[in-house]
């Protein structure tokens, strides 16, 4: 996950798409507006709220495969 305003959202688009060059499997999130570390204000941003509910979902993905 990366905001759009992230000032690392380029290098995260880059290392995605390295990644996935490599066969590797690669999920990048990136969310309109948002800046660095925008997770962390879960209390303030339905954005924020969105993305943790997201990586629970990554999480049950990885865990049943």
């Amino acid at each position: 996950q990366v905001g759009s305003y992230e000032m690392l959202l380029s290098d995260s688009v880059s290392v995605a798409s390295k990644a996935r060059h490599q066969g590797v499997k690669v999920r990048l999130s990136i969310y309109d507006g948002m800046f660095h570390i925008f997770q962390m204000a879960a209390k303030m941003l339905p954005e924020s709220r969105k993305a943790w509910a997201e990586i629970g979902k990554f999480i049950d993905v990885l865990s049943n495969d």
